[in-house]
């Protein structure tokens, strides 16, 4: 069973409401962009410890997840800019000015906070695949692969 998407969503609020607190969006994509690096590099050892790696695998996937985000993140950063350069004239148009920006500012950060779950439980996955001691129901939540799950079983 893999974990469901709204629970990958409530999850997410949790650095989604830190970021948004600390005002800090570069912080957030700072941490997505480590959390990136840590999660290759387990999936690298993951696919080495079990004779499987590959490099041709590693460089689709790398490509893929970061011509992703790089355009999930460019997307939001343009509509960003867009609603820093809207002129304000008038009590009205000053309000929904603010309310737009700090709503497309928090669902931006939102979607940073969802990548960043993303990547936390693809490395706990990657570390139970290599054998590290994980409680059995977080693996069964976040396992993707219903054979790692078996082999765990049986191993234990």
């Amino acid at each position: 069973m893999n974990i469901e998407t709204t629970t990958k969503i409530g999850l997410s609020l949790i650095p989604t409401a830190y970021f948004i607190w600390t005002d800090q969006f570069t912080g957030a994509c700072i941490v997505l962009f480590l959390l990136i690096i840590l999660d290759t590099l387990a999936g690298v050892i993951s696919a080495c410890r079990r004779k499987e790696f590959c490099s041709s695998i590693l460089k689709d996937r790398a490509v893929l997840k970061s011509s992703n985000y790089l355009i999930y993140l460019i997307a939001g950063y343009l509509v960003h800019m867009f609603i820093i350069s809207i002129e304000t004239s008038g009590w009205v148009t000053g309000l929904f000015y603010n309310l737009l920006g700090d709503l497309v500012d928090c669902t931006f950060i939102g979607f940073v906070g969802f990548l960043i779950i993303g990547e936390l439980l693809s490395i706990l996955e990657n570390l139970s695949i290599m054998g590290c001691p994980l409680p059995q129901r977080i693996i069964e939540k976040i396992s993707t692969n219903e054979k790692n799950i078996s082999n765990r079983k049986r191993n234990d």
